[in-house]
């Protein structure tokens, strides 16, 4: 077979299967980053920003294909499923599976049998954050008023059991303390809550409530990840105000299928590391809420098996139930 013709067999089978075969320059194999979720989110950036980064240091394209739907699961499956030929990656939090194995969802692969770690690229911590008109200026104050008005206090959640949901819950149950949970479609309604009183505490992610904290509309507490926030210096951890070993954050990292080769392993770790720590990345993720936060590929895994064991005991102990 000559070479014109083995070129467009390669081409053809590509264009049938949807599977990129190799860039049109220098010859190399496209890698696909699938963020699970629309664009325009914390993922999403996070996928941008690298993207040409890791191309320039693995010497190959880098390519981000958003495949949103399930809450995720839907890019996560794809990647699952795909050949592990270090050509699909997948970039998505540890919170999405954790919580779905957890509530023992049904989901048509194993997050982690048909995923392969690659390494942690950025956490998101949840600040605590209470209406301004709220007498408490602290996590002990929170406390004791919750503690002297049972029930009384409203929490929102973003979405049932999503994060914004398990933090305030486990919060609550170390605290001591009854908080009324109230669900809402989103960031945005629960942050309007928030202002207008509808609601008194919240758990959520941090930048959308950053210009409204500044603002004075409501009052940041804390954080619920080990340490502060470089973007509120001034707001202490839980851990450091009674709430020793409390440490939850969302957390990004990078998975392969479950075959991919460990020197592929080896080889996008430090290509993902190495872009996550350039300095003006590092600024664009730091002025959108976001912290760089690398791991090696084991620590990835041992993070997603500690925060679905930590979910599978909050969800036991305040009896929630999730479809």
């Amino acid at each position: 077979m000559t070479r014109l013709k083995r070129c467009t067999v390669v081409f053809l089978a590509a264009v049938m299967t949807g599977t990129p075969a190799f860039a049109q320059t220098g010859g190399e194999r496209v890698v696909r980053l699938v963020v699970p979720f629309a664009p325009g989110g914390s993922t999403d950036l996070v996928a941008r920003l690298v993207a040409d980064k890791v191309s320039k240091t693995l010497g190959q394209p880098v390519i981000v294909e958003n495949r949103a739907g399930a809450g995720g699961h839907v890019g996560s499956a794809f990647v699952a499923k795909a050949r592990p030929d270090g050509t699909t990656l997948l970039l998505n939090g540890t919170g999405p599976f954790a919580i779905s194995m957890a509530a023992k969802m049904s989901l048509t692969y194993d997050p982690i049998k048909d995923l392969k770690p690659v390494g942690t690229l950025t956490r998101l911590p949840n600040v605590v954050t209470v209406n301004a008109s709220l007498p408490v200026t602290s996590i002990a104050e929170l406390v004791t008023y919750g503690k002297a008005n049972p029930e009384k206090l409203n929490y929102g959640m973003s979405a049932v059991g999503n994060l914004s949901h398990l933090y305030a819950e486990m919060f609550r149950l170390a605290a001591g303390i009854k908080l009324v949970g109230v669900a809402y479609k989103g960031s945005g309604p629960l942050l309007t809550g928030l202002i207008g009183g509808s609601i008194q505490v919240a758990f959520d992610n941090l930048p959308p409530y950053l210009p409204h904290i500044q603002s004075g509309k409501i009052r940041a507490l804390a954080v619920t990840s080990a340490k502060r926030s470089a973007l509120l210096p001034d707001v202490p951890a839980l851990a450091e105000v009674g709430f020793p070993g409390f440490d939850h954050a969302a957390w990004f990292g990078i998975w392969g299928p479950s075959g991919l080769p460990d020197a592929d392993v080896k080889r996008f770790n430090a290509a993902f590391s190495k872009a996550i720590q350039e300095p003006e990345v590092m600024q664009q993720l730091l002025r959108s809420g976001i912290e760089p936060a690398v791991s090696t590929p084991e620590e990835l895994g041992v993070r997603l098996k500690n925060e679905h064991d930590q979910f599978v005991q909050v969800i036991k102990d305040a009896a929630i139930k999730l479809e």
